[in-house]
């Protein structure tokens, strides 16, 4: 209703205003709630539902982004997508919700238990090499891409020449299950530091094939032709060498890529690289050197390779098998060693 003002005794009073709303039907409310309500429950379980297909189209989604992402650089290797792998996923989530940042503390706690382990290994049995043409001092790098670590070495084969019996050595890889594929390089030895050794020969095999493999030997683990392939190793070409240095933090030469860098540093300007003209020169190259050879003419190799570059270097034979983790043993099940042990 209005105010009413009233004058007395010089006072001045003012009646309270009242705002007069229509009320809302209680069925109404009742309603607008079950429509809140049910509208909630569709949401999360269409939030349920995308997270679902996600986790289960990772692999696909990673190999895709993957494909989009740039190399660390234009000299390297197509990019590596260890960053999208199911795994490191696992492994931020235990950082966030178990104080895996703060490694003490969740040590204290018992939540250590809880950080993703490899629950298989990728058992690379190198059984035997033949055909080696040149006499060199070798031994062998294995690993699996995505390269999340360093690659592990087998033994040194001194004077390796012709066929070379690898004594069945065993190399064991994590294997996550989300690899791509599985390299294995022959180094040449140099006697001094492992950033000076040269990488002369590689093969790469898929996780498909290797997965194959693998279910060969677990079929027929006493059959030693099961889950075994002999591979033709071809030899590097020198681009693809300078790789493992920089792999290994070492300046691995110049490549075609960097020269228009460099050229435009010493501030020469319009040239440019045609990497078509480099190929047609490489190949009017390859055929002066073939010709004067055929004429009885020397040819002068301008770097040391075992072989020329994408000729077969080796057979290896190498077999695979997927194999159980071993089971996290206490340290309280051992004994410390004693001098009165014999």
């Amino acid at each position: 209703g209005a105010g009413l003002t009233t004058a007395g005794a010089g006072l001045t009073t003012v009646a309270p205003f009242h705002l007069n709303l229509p009320e809302v039907p209680a069925g109404l409310t009742n309603g607008a709630d079950a429509v809140l309500k049910y509208v909630g429950r569709a949401g999360a379980a269409v939030f349920v539902i995308i997270l679902l297909v996600l986790i289960c189209a990772w692999p696909k989604i990673r190999r895709t982004l993957n494909a989009y992402l740039p190399p660390d650089s234009e000299e390297s290797a197509p990019p590596s997508s260890k960053n999208f792998r199911w795994y490191r996923s696992k492994l931020k989530c235990y950082d966030i919700f178990c104080c895996g940042c703060m490694r003490n503390l969740a040590y204290a706690l018992g939540l250590d238990s809880m950080k993703p382990r490899v629950d298989q290994n990728l058992r690379v049995t190198l059984i035997s090499a033949a055909e080696l043409k040149q006499n060199m001092d070798l031994y062998f790098e294995v690993w699996a891409e995505p390269l999340e670590a360093h690659a592990k070495n087998s033994r040194l084969h001194f004077q390796a020449l012709g066929r070379v019996d690898l004594a069945g050595e065993v190399i064991d890889l994590d294997w996550w299950g989300d690899e791509e594929e599985v390299v294995i390089q022959a180094i040449r030895y140099s006697g001094q530091a492992i950033t000076r050794d040269e990488a002369v020969g590689e093969i790469r095999i898929s996780q498909d094939q290797v997965l194959k493999y693998a279910a060969e030997t677990a079929d027929n683990p006493e059959d030693l032709t099961q889950g075994t392939r002999l591979f033709t190793m071809k030899a590097l070409e020198v681009s693809e060498a300078n790789m493992r240095k920089r792999r290994l933090g070492v300046g691995g030469g110049t490549s075609s890529a960097w020269l228009p860098k460099i050229l435009a540093n010493l501030g020469v300007d319009g040239m440019k690289v045609d990497e078509e003209e480099m190929e047609r020169l490489k190949a009017e190259n390859e055929a002066l050197k073939t010709q004067n050879t055929s004429l009885g003419g020397n040819v002068v190799q301008t770097f040391q390779s075992p072989e020329p570059t994408g000729k077969p270097l080796m057979q290896l034979a190498v077999r695979f098998q997927i194999v159980e983790s071993e089971g996290r043993q206490s340290t309280r099940l051992f004994k410390s060693p004693s001098f009165d042990d014999v």
